[in-house]
């Protein structure tokens, strides 16, 4: 068993996050909302039609009945 007298970690310098400019924040422009807000109403139907595995795998072709993309659809519009 150590006995340790000296904490190495009080030596570390406290981080003030008003002089740590790494990220800017700003406002989205509205360009880049509005394609937030696409993003956002396309994902659901999107993510379901992307076929996962086998030789389709990452395209768009999955079979889907109409009231499941219909679902789809009204789940994305609620989203954005």
């Amino acid at each position: 068993m150590h006995n340790h007298l000296h904490n190495p970690l009080l030596a570390v310098a406290v981080a003030d996050q008003r002089a740590d400019t790494r990220r800017q924040r700003r406002a989205l422009t509205e360009e880049e909302l509005a394609r937030l807000l696409d993003a956002a109403q396309r994902r659901p139907l999107a993510d379901v039609l992307t076929v996962r595995r086998g030789e389709a795998k990452g395209n768009a072709q999955a079979k889907l009945s109409a009231a499941t993309r219909e679902n789809l659809l009204r789940i994305g519009r609620e989203r954005a």
